[in-house]
C-alpha cells in the first residue's frame, strides 16, 4: 500500500479549489454535500472525483 501525506497527495493529484467556499477545509479544497457544491462536482467526470 502506498502512503502519502496530504501535501504529497495534493502535489501529485492537484485538487481544485472550492469556488463557493473560501474557508473550506483542506486549504479550500473540500466540497460539501450542499446543492451548490454537488451541482459543481457533477459537472466533472467521476474518474476525477475523490471521496
Amino acid at each position: 500500500m502506498l502512503k502519502l501525506s496530504y501535501e504529497e497527495w495534493a502535489d501529485q493529484y492537484r485538487p481544485i479549489q472550492n469556488p463557493y467556499d473560501n474557508n473550506a477545509s483542506h486549504d479550500g479544497r473540500m466540497f460539501e454535500t450542499n446543492w451548490l457544491d454537488h451541482k459543481f462536482i457533477k459537472k466533472h467526470p467521476n474518474a476525477v472525483i475523490w471521496s
